[in-house]
């Protein structure tokens, strides 16, 4: 048949992590690891988060003849074979967490949970593998591939769980191709044969992408500053317990599962408002904002980064240079509560920072610009802006108090939020329509 040829398309991606992964074993909080205890992505995860990217874009019925699947009652055979991920990390980390408890908003006693995650700066490579008989095939092949390479070029094509934690955020390090036309049987041979003789080559031309449909997610951001300090406690890769803040890359931050835990437990209390004793309603109604381990969030949450932070320093009287010197470590003297005496020899050091961050987050899936989960986010930032809510450790001696200006709302619905008490008539009726719509959502239990 005119125009028709017998070629094997093979593109190698290597990507670099932007943020923490994790890739869920047959153990709760494990990686999948091969027999060399080594972290691997398999391919049918990596053909699940490729396929699903798909969803989001314009696509052609070509589609879903490359990747399969049933149409039209018809089952159609996938035509793209993807490898195993292989995986290349310095060392595993660890991330500890502690299970909430919801009626009194602490931590439960004896209820800590911890998984394992590859850090940011981890290498993936993995490959995509087609037979093509037409060209047509072809350009839909590399239609494909270029769609996925603009997903990790802007951050909407992610890899693994724990995403609305901040996870699985991937750049492309490397993008190369290897073909195989099979125009003889020496060149059959030869691929069956040699196929490493055939080497693989930079993708340097542009490469075709579907679409994106239109934007179905809104983001919430909120700048301001932390100018009294603030603290938390964490274990750092040799599993010590440090005080101050993590860093990355020479910059101070909050991780997102922090900011999640602190937003959702304060979603947990206003619907108490309007739910009372009804604790199981309650539940259900912020895991389907949030999620649970059997379902996916609604929000994905963002580490709070202190661009310019740097540690309080206190001046201290030091008796061998009989002068006050300047610490970065805060000291702490602990009182017995029954007496109001201090412990002898119970002092406590941490390192306390202040500096500007950004809370970002994103409500992701939205339908419409009705949406009940939009008053929540926009109330709990607020209180977060106005200092009512402090983040981190140690609040109850004024640590971890942020203050910002406003609220911005971009994507599906684009506003700005006054943090204020007195808001305009315009955001006033703004407030109102997400108002009403959280309170409809809440009497639906």
């Amino acid at each position: 048949m005119s125009g028709e040829y017998n070629k094997i398309i093979t593109y190698k991606f290597e990507l670099i992590a932007e943020s923490p992964l994790y890739f869920g074993g047959s153990k709760l909080g494990n990686l999948v690891k091969d027999s060399r205890d080594v972290p691997i992505l398999f391919g049918n995860s990596i053909g699940g988060a490729l396929r699903s990217y798909l969803n989001s874009v314009e696509m052609a019925d070509s589609v879903y003849k490359l990747m399969g699947g049933s149409a039209n009652n018809e089952f159609v055979e996938s035509k793209i074979y993807i490898s195993d991920g292989e995986v290349q990390c310095n060392k595993i980390f660890k991330k500890e967490g502690t299970q909430i408890e919801p009626s009194l908003g602490s931590a439960k006693e004896n209820n800590k949970y911890t998984f394992e995650y590859i850090p940011k700066g981890s290498i993936i490579t993995f490959q995509v593998e087609c037979e093509v008989i037409t060209q047509q095939e072809e350009r839909d092949f590399n239609k494909v591939i270029g769609t996925w390479r603009a997903g990790f070029d802007n951050s909407t094509l992610k890899f693994g769980g724990q995403q609305s934690n901040g996870f699985g955020m991937v750049k492309i390090k490397s993008l190369e191709v290897r073909e195989n036309i099979f125009s003889s049987e020496e060149a059959l041979n030869k691929y069956i044969f040699s196929l490493d003789e055939v080497k693989f080559e930079p993708v340097k031309d542009y490469l075709e992408a579907y679409k994106l449909k239109k934007e179905n997610h809104i983001t919430f951001s909120m700048q301001g500053s932390f100018p009294y300090g603030v603290y938390q406690n964490f274990v750092d890769k040799d599993n010590q317990q440090l005080t101050g803040l993590q860093k990355s890359e020479g910059l101070y931050y909050l991780p997102a599962t922090s900011i999640k835990g602190l937003i959702r437990n304060e979603v947990r209390i206003l619907l108490s408002k309007f739910l009372h004793d009804n604790d199981e309603a309650i539940e259900q109604k912020v895991d389907e904002i949030f999620g649970n381990q059997e379902a996916k969030g609604r929000v994905v949450f963002y580490d709070v980064v202190l661009e310019n932070g740097s540690e309080i320093k206190t001046k201290r009287y030091c008796s061998d240079k009989k002068k006050f010197v300047e610490s970065e470590e805060s000291i702490y003297i602990k009182i017995d509560r029954l007496t109001g005496a201090a412990f002898d020899g119970a002092m406590k050091r941490q390192k306390e920072v202040c500096g500007n961050g950004t809370f970002k987050c994103q409500l992701v899936n939205c339908k419409s610009e009705d949406n009940p989960y939009i008053f929540p986010l926009i109330y709990v930032l607020n209180r977060i802006g106005r200092g009512l809510v402090p983040v981190g450790g140690r609040t109850s001696i004024g640590l971890g108090q942020f203050f910002g200006k406003e609220i911005n709302l971009n994507g599906l619905l684009k506003e700005c939020i006054s943090i204020e008490e007195n808001f305009s008539s315009e955001q006033t009726n703004t407030l109102k329509e997400h108002y009403n719509s959280f309170e409809r959502w809440c009497r639906q239990c």
